[in-house]
């Protein structure tokens, strides 16, 4: 089986997963769009980079707030507020 019968053969998983993926929690969101950056490379490079890039940026996000989270509990732990 060639590339583009690959490609042809794994897109409408790959559109399936697209579609579901918004419905997921952020962590299972990311890693659809990890998987779906696996099964392109060498397939499909923009599909590719876009899939791991969009999968960084929301593992990056959800390190961002539970960071952000923890600092705003430690810094309001026992205070009252004014």
């Amino acid at each position: 089986m060639n590339k583009p019968q690959k490609l042809a053969a794994l897109m409408p998983l790959i559109r399936l997963a697209g579609e579901a993926a918004p419905e997921l929690p952020p962590p299972q969101r990311a890693d659809i769009f990890e998987g779906i950056a696996i099964i392109t490379a060498g397939l499909h490079a923009d599909i590719h980079i876009n899939a791991t890039l969009a999968a960084e940026a929301i593992r990056d996000a959800e390190t961002h707030q539970l960071t952000f989270a923890a600092l705003l509990r430690q810094s309001t732990h026992g205070k009252e507020a004014a």
